[in-house]
């Protein structure tokens, strides 16, 4: 990876920004970034934790501040999702099961991107068990998934909560930022308990996503919209999910 960090060092910065607009970490793009950059998909789940970690911790703290946090929502949400995480990293597939998971999952998150409208209105009500039950088995599926993915979830997380009308955008994001925080603080522990954690090489990316993350939770906690920049993304995740499927039939 040392021969193209000073490559690697923009494209970060330029996926913190983006994805911590909307309180998210920018996991499946580092994955994707990764893998184009051909790094073993084995060794790249705990780097894109890592700086998920980082640009979250960012984006929770300004929506925080803003106050587009709310506890309520997030809380059921986690619950389910930390074990499940935890279990979810523990597993080790071999490189072709991988490879098939990644393709289908960066492809179906591309098409979410895509199909992401400009604003939906809040239209979710449910009782209070409801809400829970809901919430704790939506946690726990993406959290297992983000678990052996390597990321922390929220690009999942973020399109459905819009789609059903969950709250209004910002505090999704919100909730979000949270989401992707615990579950890759847990997927990365996980990772650490089984020795798949190095960390060379790992500070000048860790400083392009923590600027990255600040400029870009800075602007989405108050006016930017970055719907057409997540297009943008998504036509990198769908390249991405393409080429990993091609290489799995040749």
């Amino acid at each position: 990876m040392t021969e193209t960090l000073w490559i690697l060092i923009p494209l970060l910065f330029l996926v913190s920004l983006v994805y911590s607009s909307v309180g998210l970490g920018g996991g499946s793009s580092y994955v994707a970034i990764f893998s184009l950059f051909g790094l073993p998909l084995a060794r790249i789940p705990p780097i894109a934790l890592f700086l998920n970690i980082i640009v979250a911790t960012i984006a929770l703290i300004r929506f925080k501040n803003r106050g587009y946090l709310k506890l309520n929502l997030v809380m059921p949400l986690l619950i389910g999702s930390i074990p499940a995480t935890y279990l979810g990293a523990r597993w080790q597939p071999d490189e072709k099961i991988l490879s098939v998971i990644f393709a289908v999952v960066l492809f179906v998150v591309s098409l979410l991107l895509f199909s992401k409208s400009k604003e939906i209105k809040t239209r979710f009500t449910l009782n209070t068990q409801s809400f829970w039950l809901l919430s704790f088995a939506l946690g726990g599926a993406l959290g297992y998934l983000a678990g052996v993915m390597g990321i922390g979830g929220g690009i999942f997380l973020g399109p459905i909560l819009l789609l059903i009308g969950f709250s209004s955008p910002r505090h999704i994001a919100g909730t979000c930022s949270a989401f992707v925080l615990v579950n890759s603080s847990v997927g990365l522990f996980s990772h650490f308990l089984r020795g798949n954690v190095e960390f060379s090489s790992l500070l000048f990316l860790g400083v392009a996503v923590f600027v990255g993350g600040h400029i870009g939770a800075f602007l989405g906690s108050r006016k930017v919209s970055p719907v057409a920049i997540q297009r943008i993304m998504a036509l990198l995740l769908f390249a991405v999910s393409v080429k990993l499927g091609m290489e799995i039939f040749i």
